[in-house]
């Protein structure tokens, strides 16, 4: 509990580099895969929160 796993993390990042490079803010360009797969914010949502200088919330990260 409130800890995420290395492989998870690293998700996080590739989903974000994505983010930046093909998706930006606009959700209709993201698959949703991550979310619906993993339980981790999509690349339009990670953009969102390193736009506003927010941390990724824990409860952006489902606990399994």
């Amino acid at each position: 509990m409130g800890r995420i796993s290395h492989s998870a993390l690293e998700l996080i990042r590739r989903e974000s580099d994505r983010s930046i490079e093909d998706v930006g803010l606009d959700s209709s360009k993201c698959d949703h895969v991550l979310h619906m797969v993993y339980g981790i914010s999509c690349s339009h949502e990670l953009l969102e929160y390193h736009r506003e200088n927010w941390p990724i919330p824990l409860e952006a990260v489902y606990q399994h």
